[in-house]
């Protein structure tokens, strides 16, 4: 006859207690050390350029302006 621990449990109401309390401990201990955050720090970065060319058309402003600062 084969007995598992779980088995060996259930006749054994103290045992049984004793494992439950022990995991109701070790479940608190780890919410509690648990790393979460609910509201994450967290930025947004972003850049913004106004580059002027009074005259020029839109395929010099693509051309000598817009595909530079790109790369």
């Amino acid at each position: 006859m084969q007995s598992s621990i779980f088995t060996k449990l259930l006749h054994h109401k103290t045992a049984a207690n004793l494992f439950l309390i022990l995991m109701i401990i070790l479940g608190i201990y780890s919410s509690k050390v648990l790393n979460t955050q609910f509201f994450p720090n967290y930025s947004i970065d972003y850049i913004t350029i106004n580059v002027e060319w009074p005259g020029a058309s839109p395929r010099d402003i693509e051309e000598s302006i817009i595909k530079p600062i790109e790369e």
